[in-house]
C-alpha cells in the first residue's frame, strides 16, 4: 500500500496523541453457594498459587536432556502424529502437519478467530468471557 501526500493540502495541525485506554482485570468471582473461587479467568491471585511447587515442577522439566531438540512452533511432533492417527481412526484424513498443539483454549480460540475471513460466531450465555472478546476483535 502506498499513500501519496497531497501537495495542495494545508499544513497539518499539531497532532495530539489520544490517551491510552484504562484497563482493569476482571474481578475474581466466587461460587455463590460455596464461596469457592472461579478459576476460569486468566488472572489468578498470585497468593493462591503454590509458587515453590510450580517452580520445582518447571525446574524438573527443564532439566530433561535434549529439551531443545523437540521444539516445534506447531507443537511436539510425536504428539501431533498421535493426534492425527487418532483422528484418522475416526475417519478423518489428517496429516500431522495439519495439527497444531496450543498452550490452552484461549490460544486455540485466538488462532481460529484470526484465521476466519468472515467472523460469524454463535455463542451461548454464559460464555467464557475471553472467547467472546476474541470473537469480537476486528484484527
Amino acid at each position: 500500500m502506498f499513500v501519496a501526500i497531497r501537495t495542495d493540502a494545508a499544513a497539518p495541525a499539531v497532532i495530539i496523541s489520544p490517551p491510552l485506554p484504562l484497563l482493569r482485570p476482571p474481578a475474581i468471582a466466587t461460587h455463590p453457594k460455596r464461596g469457592g473461587l472461579n478459576l476460569g479467568p486468566v488472572f489468578i491471585d498470585p497468593e493462591l498459587l503454590p509458587a515453590e511447587r510450580l517452580a520445582e515442577c518447571a525446574r524438573s522439566v527443564l532439566k530433561q536432556p535434549g529439551l531443545d531438540a523437540f521444539y516445534d512452533a506447531q507443537g511436539y511432533r510425536p504428539l501431533r502424529e498421535q493426534i492425527a492417527e487418532r483422528l484418522r481412526g475416526r475417519g478423518m484424513e489428517v496429516d500431522p502437519d495439519e495439527v497444531i498443539i496450543t498452550t490452552g483454549s484461549q490460544q486455540a480460540i485466538d488462532i481460529v478467530a484470526r484465521a476466519l475471513e468472515v467472523r460469524r460466531i454463535a455463542i451461548e450465555t454464559p460464555v467464557y468471557a475471553y472467547a467472546r472478546h476474541l470473537s469480537r476483535r476486528s484484527d
